[in-house]
């Protein structure tokens, strides 16, 4: 009879833990507005200051934040840093952060790079917030109904998801080893006679953007080009190109492509593929894999809109008629 109640005993406390092991692992969530071309802006505390509407850029490993709002936080300064995009390699400073944190989510001593006069942010945000701080959570955009939802995975959110799990991609398209941050999956374009093409994820992308022309105009039928501008207000020419993408088992068809007509960073990589290209994706950084389109979430995704007490950026897209 005591070993009876002994083991009951037991069996009871495994199921209180793992019960307020699953409350303590509620994703966290995040309302976010778009601004420009589906570029994702949200609300971020920085040791306690805000919210202040940033970016948010997979793309970036590294978070920014603009020079008056490091002078206005007075952000001690740590050292100095290469800042490195598409458009060009700039040196800048690197100040330190006690905390930054985003809805419930919080990174504690993080150094981010600041963006000078010579590197301004564009769409009125303070700072753009990257992987240094994402990789930290197991993430999911929902781009349908403008939230995110974090978690430390792997957790609940993850084993309630169902899709194809796609591995990232720990090499450049050279063999390369790549930054562990970076989200890089492979993909085949259609009019690349599917070759393989490693891919960036970029949340801070506006388009498909491909480094290398796929197959050149031909000289007789030049394409119209035009300018694009990065989030650093940095432009290049380029022109337009309709492609058909595959990505594990799913097929994209008609997916507009940004080909640079001038030599760009490449960055180790075939092209920056923005993640507004689907309705939702999660990114497992805890098992390196990504989900695109899963299923499965709906119900959560209702709770946790009912419940969102998280504050939204503020509206201002007066400074996206540049795109």
């Amino acid at each position: 009879m005591a070993s009876t109640r002994l083991f009951n005993g037991l069996v009871l406390l495994l199921f209180a833990g793992l019960a307020f092991s699953s409350l303590a692992q509620q994703p966290m969530q995040t309302r976010f507005r778009t601004t420009g071309q589906s570029m994702i802006v949200v609300p971020v505390m920085i040791n306690g200051a805000g919210p202040i509407d940033f970016l948010l850029d997979t793309g970036c490993m590294s978070s920014i934040v603009d020079q008056k709002l490091a002078a206005e936080l007075h952000l001690p300064l740590t050292g100095k840093a290469i800042l490195e995009t598409a458009q060009s390699e700039t040196v800048t400073t690197v100040v330190h952060i006690d905390s930054v944190g985003m809805g419930e989510a919080t990174v504690d001593g993080l150094d981010v790079m600041v963006a000078d006069r010579s590197t301004n942010l564009r769409f009125k945000v303070r700072g753009v917030l990257g992987e240094d701080f994402l990789q930290h959570f197991d993430v999911l955009i929902d781009n349908r109904h403008h939230v995110i939802q974090l978690e430390r995975g792997p957790g609940p959110l993850g084993n309630m998801l169902s899709g194809e799990r796609l591995q990232l991609s720990s090499v450049g398209s050279g063999g390369e080893q790549l930054d562990p941050r970076r989200l890089v999956v492979v993909g085949k374009f259609e009019e690349m006679r599917n070759q393989e093409a490693k891919l960036q994820l970029d949340s801070g992308a506006p388009y498909l953007l491909l480094f290398s022309q796929v197959g050149k105009p031909d000289p007789g039928n030049q394409p119209a080009t035009f300018s694009v501008t990065g989030v650093l207000k940095r432009s290049f020419f380029a022109y337009g190109r309709t492609l058909r993408l595959r990505l594990g088992k799913g097929f994209f068809s008609d997916i507009t492509a940004v080909v640079p007509t001038e030599t760009v960073a490449q960055l180790n990589v075939a092209g920056l593929l923005p993640t507004s290209v689907f309705r939702s994706i999660f990114i497992s950084h805890s098992a390196r894999y990504v989900i695109l389109n899963p299923s499965g979430s709906e119900k959560a995704e209702k709770q946790l809109l009912a419940k969102s007490k998280t504050p939204v950026a503020k509206e201002d897209d007066s400074d996206v008629g540049d795109e």
